[in-house]
């Protein structure tokens, strides 16, 4: 039976494009390959990734993946997808009553490759939640984590408008979000109008009791992908000094 397992964004590093993700969310694909939505159909592809995750002896947990798209793939990706650029990334903001970051994926994934359990029927619903108060990260059942890498929010969970149907309605569980983007979202004090948007950072883990989101900050994941572009400029250099040689 098929299922979402996680979300993703794609972002633009000079001529490549990476997935950004959670680790837990793919760590345990068997294949190494992951699916999504192409213009026609479903498309299939190589998880050529770098990550940095959970490790106990350091105490650090990032639980970030960044996965490269190869040039002839990103033509076939769904039309609909948004390549976040690298002048659309910014930092998390000190508390602001005018500033939100949301949460944005999707909340009926199954968060793991190989779920407990599984539905009949995909749910492929979006859904963003949009907080403002932050959390110490000290204060919360969460291992590992630390400030200059992570941030909290708290969330109240109360029901939400749904100006569709002219209702109240309860927002999905968030538990199967992780691996989305966090975006920083900006009110004009005098319009209410919202400014441009900036990814900040990336949903990790969502903690029940505490009713927080915990996020990793996006200088993780760019960093990784700084040295997996690296990486890859460098095979490519040899590659090109053996044609030469040839």
């Amino acid at each position: 039976m098929p299922y979402l397992v996680g979300t993703g964004t794609l972002y633009r590093f000079g001529s490549e494009i990476f997935l950004i993700t959670a680790m837990h969310v793919v760590d345990e694909l068997e294949d190494g390959l992951i699916i999504t939505g192409g213009k026609v159909g479903f498309i299939r592809f190589y998880a050529n990734k770098a990550a940095y995750k959970y490790d106990k002896n350091t105490g650090r947990d990032h639980d970030i993946c960044v996965i490269r798209i190869h040039p002839s793939l990103v033509e076939k990706l769904n039309a609909r997808y948004k390549f976040v650029e690298e002048t659309e990334v910014s930092a998390v903001d000190p508390y602001d009553k005018l500033t939100f970051y949301a949460f944005v994926g999707y909340p009926h994934s199954k968060n793991k490759p190989k779920p407990n359990s599984v539905t009949k029927e995909i749910e492929i619903i979006p859904f963003y939640y949009a907080l403002r108060e932050f959390i110490d990260l000290g204060k919360l059942n969460t291992n590992g984590k630390s400030e200059d890498s992570h941030v909290a929010f708290n969330s109240p969970f109360k029901e939400y408008r749904d100006f569709n149907r002219q209702n109240h309605i309860q927002p999905p569980k968030p538990h199967g979000i992780s691996g989305c983007g966090v975006w920083k979202i900006k009110l004009n004090e005098t319009t209410g109008r919202i400014g441009k948007l900036a990814l900040v950072a990336v949903g990790i883990e969502y903690l029940k009791k505490e009713n927080a989101f915990v996020a990793t900050r996006i200088h993780s994941p760019i960093y990784a992908i700084e040295q997996f572009t690296g990486m890859i400029n460098k095979a490519n250099a040899v590659d090109s000094i053996r044609c030469a040689a040839d």
